[in-house]
């Protein structure tokens, strides 16, 4: 992703280029998302240009204003946004849920290594602990629904904000048909360096807004988060972060 200036329509510009770097990127797909989702009235980019340059899928799209969630959190704003927190989150799950709601037809999302129960490296420092969690997981697969639309990268850092609403949803490369309580776990998940979802009352309050419109199985969202967390568990990038480890197996475990 490069922040770029030009001209577009006789305009000085900013806009983001996005060019693809790895074998999931479908910036066509995005491209053809995001016209769709201008029609349903949600704050997405405006796509300038599409094409292929020197063998490279780019996509040149509007700059959209806005904080992510992680940065409003910190800093001198950080006490403001602490308080409305919960809100904040509630508005997310009911974005994802209003999303999860529309009634199109397209190709499904690309199968992705996170889809699958993974196998526990041996050198992982947790490989005991995670492994029986791998293991819970295999004794109780849920079954597939049929699938819906899915976002497909929904979480905090695809998502800006000015002052206390959402002002822009971002990369929709993955976006397609898929399992529903997937992208819900996908979006509630803590990930390295995130300064919330540490408290399950905080991932209560966005399951709270996602109710509001749109539902999901329990069970299957339970077993969606387990899931994630493993593969988050099991990258040696995480080993060195000893108090991401432990809040992850906590909420891994709930």
């Amino acid at each position: 992703m490069f922040a770029c200036l030009g001209f577009w329509r006789h305009k000085e510009t900013e806009f983001y280029l996005k060019v693809s770097r790895h074998i999931d990127a479908d910036l066509l797909n995005e491209a053809t998302i995001l016209k769709e989702m201008l029609l349903y009235g949600l704050p997405v980019p405006e796509v300038y240009s599409q094409g292929v340059h020197a063998g490279y899928e780019y996509l040149a799209l509007s700059a959209m204003a806005g904080y992510r969630l992680s940065d409003l959190l910190d800093g001198d704003r950080s006490k403001h946004y602490k308080k409305s927190l919960p809100i904040m989150l509630q508005k997310m799950g009911a974005l994802l849920g209003h999303i999860h709601s529309f009634p199109l037809e397209w190709r499904p999302v690309p199968r992705r290594r996170q889809h699958s129960i993974p196998e526990i490296a041996a050198e992982n420092p947790l490989g005991k602990e995670v492994s029986e969690i791998v293991g819970w997981l295999g004794r109780n697969v849920p079954p597939q629904p049929k699938p819906i639309f899915i976002h497909g990268d929904f979480h905090y850092a695809n998502v800006l904000w000015e002052k206390n609403d959402i002002s822009a949803i971002l990369d929709w490369e993955l976006a397609g048909t898929g399992w529903r309580e997937f992208d819900l776990a996908w979006a509630t998940i803590l990930r390295p360096s995130q300064n919330f979802m540490k408290e399950e009352s905080e991932v209560e309050k966005f399951l709270t807004g996602y109710c509001q419109t749109a539902k999901y199985d329990e069970w299957a969202l339970k077993w969606c988060q387990r899931l994630i967390y493993c593969h988050f568990l099991n990258m040696k990038s995480n080993w060195n972060d000893a108090e991401y480890l432990d809040a992850a197996m906590i909420a891994a475990r709930r």
